[in-house]
C-alpha cells in the first residue's frame, strides 16, 4: 500500500468528524431554540451543580442510554468541563438572541465512532460574556455551569449557561 493512500485513509475519519460538527451546527442554529429567559440565566447562575461531569462523560451516557441519561441528567443544572471549539450568537424564534458554544466531547466510546458536542446557551446581554469568549482559543479548557436541557443527533444542550 502506498504512503498516498495510507495519508488518505487516516484523513478521512477527521473530515467526515468536521463534516459532521458543522452538520451539528447548522441544525442548531436553524432548529427553532427555544427562547431562553433571563430568569433562566438567573436560576442556573443561583443553582449549586447537581453533579460536576466531564463533557465527554455526559456525551456518552446520552450515547449509551439516552432514556437513563435523560432521567439522570435533564432539568438538573450541571457543571461541565470540556475543549471550548467555537461560540457564535444564535437566533431564538421569539425572544432575544443568544451566544452558544460548542465543547468538544470526542468519540462516544465506538458507537458509530461520531463525535459528539455539548453545546451551552449563554445570555448575549450579559457584557461579560462577550469578553470571556474574547479570551478564549480554539482548544481550551473551559468550565460551564448551566440546566440540561435535551439531546439531539449528535449534540447535548445546556442553557442557562456561565462560564466559571
Amino acid at each position: 500500500m502506498s504512503t498516498r493512500a495510507i495519508s488518505t485513509k487516516q484523513r478521512l475519519p477527521r473530515q467526515i468528524h468536521v463534516l459532521l460538527f458543522a452538520l451539528s451546527l447548522s441544525v442548531a442554529a436553524c432548529s427553532k431554540t427555544p427562547a431562553a429567559k433571563t430568569d433562566e440565566f438567573a436560576e442556573v447562575k443561583a443553582a449549586a451543580p447537581a453533579a460536576t461531569v466531564s463533557a465527554e462523560t455526559l456525551a456518552a451516557a446520552y450515547s449509551d442510554n439516552a432514556l437513563a441519561a435523560e432521567a439522570q441528567y435533564s432539568g438538573k443544572v450541571l457543571e461541565v468541563t470540556g475543549r471550548f471549539l467555537l461560540n457564535q450568537k444564535a437566533t431564538t424564534d421569539a425572544g432575544p438572541e443568544v451566544w452558544y458554544a460548542a465543547l468538544s466531547a470526542g468519540n462516544t466510546k465506538g458507537s458509530m465512532a461520531l463525535s459528539m458536542f455539548v453545546h451551552c446557551f449563554f445570555n448575549s446581554d450579559d457584557s461579560s460574556v462577550k469578553k470571556q469568549f474574547a479570551a478564549l482559543k480554539n482548544g481550551d479548557t473551559v468550565r460551564v455551569k448551566g440546566k440540561a436541557t435535551q439531546q439531539r443527533a449528535f449534540e447535548v444542550e445546556l442553557r442557562g449557561c456561565t462560564l466559571l
